[in-house]
């Protein structure tokens, strides 16, 4: 595709995107009968408390899982040797 010839850390989708607006904008295609999303938020939406009501036992549920998988990530030989020890401390770290 030619658009990798533009920055292959950038994705073409965004360049498409990009160029797509500036179109827009410059030919003011909107005033021209096209239909445009219009005003887009800016920012980052803001937390509410429905994303964070996790029933009670559902997340007792699920902490043997996170842990299992924590456990199979394991690349450090000695990851969890806290676990098996029962101690927090470990002398590798300072």
């Amino acid at each position: 595709m030619g658009l990798r010839l533009v920055n292959k850390n950038i994705p073409s989708a965004l360049i498409v995107v990009a160029f797509g607006i500036f179109i827009s904008w410059m030919f003011e295609l909107e005033q021209q009968g096209l239909k445009v999303i219009g005003k887009m938020p800016q920012g980052l939406p803001f937390p509410n408390a429905a994303a964070l009501s996790i029933p009670f036992d559902l997340l007792l549920e699920l902490i043997p899982d996170a842990i299992s998988m924590f456990a199979a990530d394991d690349d450090d030989d000695d990851a969890l040797a806290w676990l098996r020890d029962g101690s927090l401390a470990d002398s590798s770290v300072v």
